[in-house]
């Protein structure tokens, strides 16, 4: 049994592909507050968000725009009741550094992609703790650790998921460069 190929109607970088981003956005952040077990603070798909917009950002760059990142870290503030700006902030980090890195037109490997994932996670990890554990006293910081170490592990299957996504829905090989 194959799966059937969805084409959505437009250019790659048209609005129909860009609410389909947006849509798949929302719901990675609804996945990603879902905690492990009850009264706990990990989750673990704490770092969906962001393998989300690091994926797309590296596959499509022309079709993850930068509202829509903005976008969907504003709905995360929201959701979670951080100050508005926080994960919108950090999400727009993490896009113009995925923009910067797919500007030098790097081969798509999926080792350098998954360490380059590991290196984003990194930094956001430290900008998350820094603004929010300095200036707004945010959570746990070993909860913070252990979400995003699952995320650095859960990449590769995420990803796998999200590529077989492009293929069926957007209907790309390769990557796309602005």
């Amino acid at each position: 049994m194959s799966w059937p190929q969805v084409k959505i109607i437009g250019p790659p970088d048209g609005l129909s592909h860009r609410l389909v981003l947006l849509v798949l956005g929302v719901l990675c952040v609804l996945l990603s507050i879902v905690p492990i077990a009850s009264g706990q603070s990990i989750s673990l798909f704490g770092g969906l968000p962001i393998m989300m917009i690091y994926f797309w950002a590296l596959r499509q760059p022309k079709t993850m725009t930068p509202l829509i990142v903005f976008l969907i870290g504003l709905f995360h503030d929201f959701l979670i009741g951080a100050p508005a700006g926080f994960y919108a902030l950090i999400y727009s980090l993490i896009y113009a550094i995925m923009i910067a890195q797919s500007a030098t037109r790097m081969r798509w490997v999926f080792e350098t992609a998954w360490l380059g994932f590991a290196v984003v996670v990194i930094i956001a990890c430290g900008l998350t703790g820094f603004v929010g554990f300095i200036f707004i006293g945010y959570g746990s910081i070993w909860a913070l650790i252990i979400n995003n170490l699952l995320a650095i592990a859960l990449y590769p299957l995420v990803s796998f998921i999200f590529e077989a996504l492009n293929l069926r829905v957007f209907a790309v090989v390769g990557v796309d460069r602005p």
